[in-house]
């Protein structure tokens, strides 16, 4: 660890930055550093051109390593998992790193104009996103399927989050869906959610999103 540590003190900023050919492809300036000490490190970057002038483009980043990304017509999400390795400190200092999770998964928006992808906030949400269909957005209302993690019970849910100032901020859940059981799909329309769970049979859940604070299942 001693060495590791000489190694990343011995770094520049630019050293972090992804790069092609040497060259980075986003500059520092355009990097968001999330203040989550318990997220994944990493760094991913938005690019967008022109296909029809590839060579020019744009390009935006945040400081995180992210599983899962969704567009819709404005806006770009990026959600991503806790760290998945840490260090079990003991005596001895043999053992291997072990998979560890916050049982949270922080949400990154940005703002689509364009070719140009703006940074616009940030949030989080207790559970685990499977993966982009698991994600939808309509007007001003971000709906998220998660199944269960450390920080839920054994059920699954369908949150909604809304964007104030610079935070994503819940607006309403529905909790227990498919209790011991695991979120298989989920078809998502205007003002409805369809959620199909698992394990030995395949229980379909309609969820009322016409009111976005207040989900209800119907």
């Amino acid at each position: 660890r001693l060495r590791n540590r000489a190694l990343v003190r011995d770094t520049t900023l630019a050293d972090w930055l992804p790069s092609v050919d040497g060259e980075p492809v986003v500059e520092c300036e355009d990097v968001a550093v999330p203040d989550d000490e318990e997220i994944a490190l990493g760094t991913t970057t938005v690019l967008a051109f022109d296909p029809a002038a590839p060579t020019s483009g744009t390009s935006t980043a945040v400081a995180t390593d992210s599983d899962t990304s969704y567009f819709s017509t404005d806006r770009f999400y990026l959600a991503t998992g806790g760290s998945d390795w840490g260090w079990d400190d003991c005596f001895d200092c043999r053992r291997l790193a072990f998979p560890q999770s916050s049982g949270t998964t922080p949400i990154f928006a940005f703002a689509l104009d364009g070719m140009d992808a703006t940074y616009v906030a940030s949030g989080s949400v207790e559970g685990a996103i499977a993966d982009r269909w698991s994600m939808d957005a309509v007007g001003d209302s971000l709906r998220v399927a998660v199944g269960p993690s450390s920080e839920t019970g054994n059920f699954n849910s369908v949150i909604t989050l809304r964007e104030e100032g610079a935070d994503l901020v819940e607006a309403g859940r529905l909790d227990d869906l498919g209790i011991d059981e695991q979120i298989k799909s989920v078809r998502w329309f205007d003002e409805l959610a369809i959620v199909v769970t698992f394990r030995q049979t395949d229980p379909l859940y309609a969820i009322d999103l016409r009111d976005p604070a207040a989900p209800r299942l119907v």
